[in-house]
């Protein structure tokens, strides 16, 4: 039971976020077993069937409730993740909810009348309501309130609390990340601010066990050069401040080049690469003014194994990073822009020369900021960080960007 405060009171008003970590034995008692309860709000878990729920949402107006429920896309006995998006200003409003990262479809099988119900006043219950009559059965960790959700945000959320590494990268917003952990299918899901998902070309390999997190259990995917790729629709100029990092391990077999680039058209370009004619870390790119940089450090990362590679530039400095350490710099400057329509992995800069990469690939980032040494020193270190990630135990309650934390009986 949190005890209610100004922090906690009416967070759906303007518009905000519910959410909390679980895992579901049942529906619970009374077939709804709450996963948070405020009193004039609450989510439930209800109509248990062969192995799976739905989860309700229930906002109390002065007329009419309005009431939410998904399909059975709760899959009982499993780690999920379920946040409520909701702007209970209007009664035409419907809340967005997500399970495992996902919006899904939702039936509405009341619709509010009236004005919102306030909840000043109430306790916010987790796991139970005030009367003690709706246990949740199974396993309860990491409730949350916080501001209405920004895009791709409550994708974002599900995968930091998956994976430390990807909660270290997506606390510095990037605008494209690509873990590259799909097993299947053409798409690479993007769990930067972008929600720019990628389309693999050529058919690379998908979900290669190996991956080049230390210390969690990932895939990749493979490429074959000047065969397959993958892209994503670009930023609009990229050519400015900006820090690309990357997991990479090029196969020594091959020439491999270019594991993320930026292109428009045949002529502005930039892009991260292995040097063909010694496999070290290299930076080229050409703006709208012809200004050329094109320099290579002395660190190779085609040797069959992963390195962290990457570079970040303001336009003016440009850095070279492998392994959290900066490796070379050029201070040749661009004064052009790059309006680039495609951010490529493992794909060619230039469509009319063979410049694509031979190997793994994963957890491709993409910052709209020059990320400082220590960041990304922080960052390198967190793909072997070896404490462990409890999912259950102790709770940590977000609140509107504010943490605190508490003990409780889960």
């Amino acid at each position: 039971v949190f005890t209610d405060t100004a922090i906690i009171q009416d967070v759906f008003d303007g518009g905000g976020a519910a959410g909390i970590l679980l895992n579901a034995t049942s529906d619970g008692e009374g077939n709804a077993g709450r996963l948070m309860d405020k009193a004039s709000w609450f989510i439930a878990v209800i109509g248990e069937s062969a192995g799976s729920a739905k989860i309700q949402f229930t906002q109390l107006f002065s007329t009419t409730n309005g009431v939410w429920e998904t399909a059975l896309d709760l899959t009982l006995a499993a780690d999920d993740c379920v946040i409520v998006d909701y702007d209970n200003g209007l009664t035409t409003n419907d809340p967005v909810i997500y399970i495992d990262g996902v919006s899904v479809a939702l039936t509405e099988t009341s619709t509010p009348v009236g004005t919102r119900t306030t909840d000043v006043g109430s306790d916010l219950y987790v796991g139970n309501n005030a009367a003690g009559s709706a246990t949740f059965d199974g396993r309860l960790s990491n409730a949350f309130l916080a501001p209405a959700l920004a895009t791709n945000k409550g994708r974002q959320i599900n995968e930091a609390f998956k994976s430390r590494y990807a909660a270290e990268v997506i606390s510095y917003e990037p605008d494209g990340y690509w873990r590259g952990n799909e097993t299947s299918g053409t798409t690479l899901v993007d769990y930067g601010l972008g929600a720019n998902d990628a389309t693999t070309v050529g058919s690379p390999t998908l979900g290669v066990a190996g991956g080049p997190l230390d210390n969690e259990t990932t895939t990749s995917v493979t490429y074959t050069k000047g065969t397959s790729s993958a892209s994503a629709t670009s930023q609009t100029s990229v050519l400015a401040t900006q820090t690309v990092l990357s997991f990479c391990k090029g196969s020594s077999s091959a020439n491999a080049e270019t594991f993320v680039g930026f292109r428009s058209g045949d002529q502005d370009f930039l892009q991260v690469m292995s040097n063909p004619t010694d496999n070290y870390l290299r930076l080229q790119g050409r703006d709208a003014n012809s200004i050329l940089i094109d320099f290579t450090s002395t660190v190779a990362i085609q040797d069959d194994t992963w390195h962290l590679a990457g570079y970040t530039t303001d336009k003016s400095t440009h850095i070279l990073y492998e392994a959290g350490a900066e490796v070379a710099r050029d201070t040749t400057a661009f004064t052009g822009a790059l309006t680039a329509t495609k951010t490529t992995l493992a794909g060619y800069s230039i469509p009319a020369e063979n410049h694509s990469w031979d190997g793994e690939l994963g957890e491709s980032a993409i910052f709209p900021v020059v990320l400082t040494a220590p960041q990304i020193l922080d960052i390198y270190e967190m793909a072997s960080y070896v404490a462990p990630l409890p999912l259950f135990g102790t709770a940590t309650f977000y609140i509107q960007n504010e943490v605190t934390a508490a003990n409780v009986d889960t």
